[in-house]
Order: structure tokens, then sequence, then C-alpha cells
């Protein structure tokens, strides 16, 4: 399994954007290998899933660990928690094997790159 550094280095160009731009490229992968994995499922393929998920649970884990708990106040308070809900529920797909975890997951990332594309758009006209 990648290190979250390595995950984070594997973002094309990541040294070259924005901060903003490189949580949003993390979210938007996050989603993909998640639409990969639940792919994987249905097909069989298990390995190919679990390496997804394993990819997912780092991407997840390097955005709660980039956090700055002290300067973020409530929202780094919010998204930490939110970052352990969906760590949570990823692992509550492999005690039940029901695609709901990882579609309410995907869902929630979608919303937050959302969020990070409004930022990027307050960004560019500022």
């Amino acid at each position: 399994m990648k290190s979250p550094a390595d995950m984070y280095k594997s973002v094309e160009g990541a040294q070259e954007i924005p901060p903003y731009q490189r949580v949003q490229k993390l979210l938007q992968g996050a989603i993909v290998k998640l639409e990969q994995a639940q792919l994987a499922h249905k097909e069989g393929d298990m390995a190919l899933r679990g390496e997804l998920m394993g990819d997912v649970v780092t991407i997840i884990g390097f955005l709660q660990a980039a956090l700055d708990m002290e300067k973020g106040g409530e929202i780094a308070d919010n998204l930490d928690a939110l970052y352990d809900y969906m760590t949570r529920r990823l692992g509550q797909f492999y005690l039940d094997q029901s695609l709901d975890s990882l579609v309410e997951v995907s869902k929630l990332l979608g919303d937050m790159r959302d969020a990070w594309d409004g930022v990027a758009e307050q960004m560019k006209s500022a």
C-alpha cells in the first residue's frame, strides 16, 4: 500500500499547483477509485477492489493528516470527524459487503470536491 506521501507525490504536478487544487485532485482521485472499486466488486475482482479501497483510505488519511487543527478551528474539527466517519464506513463495507457504504462515501467526497470547486472559483476571481 502506498504511503500518504507517495499518494500525494502521485498527484500529477502536485508541487506546481496551489494547495486547494491539490485537495481537489485528491478528492477526485478518491471518487474515481471508489467507482472503480465498486465495479471490481461487482465483477468479483476482490484483489483489485482491496487495492483501490486501500488507496482511498490512504487519500482520506492524507487529507486528515494535513488538517491544521490549531488554525482550522471548528472547520478542521468537523473535517476530522468527517474523515473518521468515512474511514469507518469504508471499514463497514468489509463486514456487510453492501455497496451502500461505498456509495455514501463517494457522495460525501463528491460534496467535498464540489465545495472545493467553489473555493477554486473564489480564488480565481480574487
